[in-house]
């Protein structure tokens, strides 16, 4: 017999965007832990694009914060950047000409971009108001897609197999 193999909600990864185009005052953060991954790819669409590098994405890799209730019995996480998190990158700007001259350097990743661990932290802020002859090409916003790189044991997919049931619940 071969081991049964139950499917995540995590296998085709997780598409994490913006709206399109970018409105002002935009705002987005999202947490994605997937338990039993050893470490999270990223891969982000070749439009990812803001106006100025300072309306930015930050991408802060492991950690969630824990609140326990004082009789110990009740916990929660509350996503987003915790205190064991680190900064891993961030990423703004546009190669079409609009807006300022690239102060990050980089602009958007081509690449797949590794994450150790099995938590990953997407904020973004608009921070400026979109000019009048920019074209939504250049404020088109991001789109990642995070997928993990899983152990696969027979304990790791009976984890998976319980955080598919917790997710239903």
């Amino acid at each position: 017999f071969s081991p049964l193999v139950f499917p995540t909600p995590w296998s085709k990864g997780k598409v994490l965007e913006s709206c399109h185009p970018l409105k002002d005052n935009y705002k987005y953060k999202e947490t994605i832990k997937i338990f039993g991954a050893r470490c999270l790819y990223l891969k982000f669409d070749e439009r990812c694009a803001t106006q100025y590098d300072y309306d930015k994405l930050v991408i802060h890799a492991g950690g969630f914060k824990f609140i326990v209730s004082s009789l110990g019995l009740t916990f929660c996480l509350i996503p987003g950047p915790s205190s064991s998190s680190r900064k891993v990158a961030e990423f703004g700007g546009n190669s079409l000409g609009y807006g300022s001259k690239s102060v990050l350097g980089c602009g958007w990743p081509r690449e797949v971009m590794r994450i150790d661990g099995d938590t990953v932290t997407v904020s973004f802020e608009m921070r400026s108001g979109r000019e009048h002859n920019t074209p939504d090409q250049a404020v088109w916003g991001f789109k990642v897609c995070v997928k993990p790189h899983e152990q696969q044991t027979e304990s790791s997919i009976n984890r998976h197999f319980m955080a598919d049931i917790a997710l239903t619940l």
